[in-house]
């Protein structure tokens, strides 16, 4: 990296701007909602529930927080071995 050692030292003194305040406040809800539905809502839910509690935001930044917090939508469905309802349909 072509950084100089004086520059990186001032980045990690350097106060934390609004958005990333924002963002890490956003995270904090998004995870409360993301928890309280078991893991089921995804971006458009998500953005309906957080429009309820008076925040405007975009599906695209609701989808880069989970993804920075690690949440996975529908991690708790799983089809292993034809044993789900799907492996009942006639053809």
């Amino acid at each position: 990296m072509s950084l100089s050692r004086s520059a990186y030292y001032a980045w990690l003194e350097r106060p934390q701007t609004a958005i990333e305040k924002d963002d890490a406040e956003l995270v904090e809800v998004i995870k409360t909602l993301f928890k309280k539905s078991r893991k089921n809502y995804g971006t458009r839910r998500l953005k309906e529930a957080l429009i309820k509690r008076d925040r405007q935001v975009s599906r695209r930044r609701i989808g880069r927080l989970m993804e920075v917090a690690g949440l996975v939508f529908g991690d708790n469905y799983s089809d292993a071995g034809g044993t789900g309802i799907r492996s009942f349909q006639t053809p």
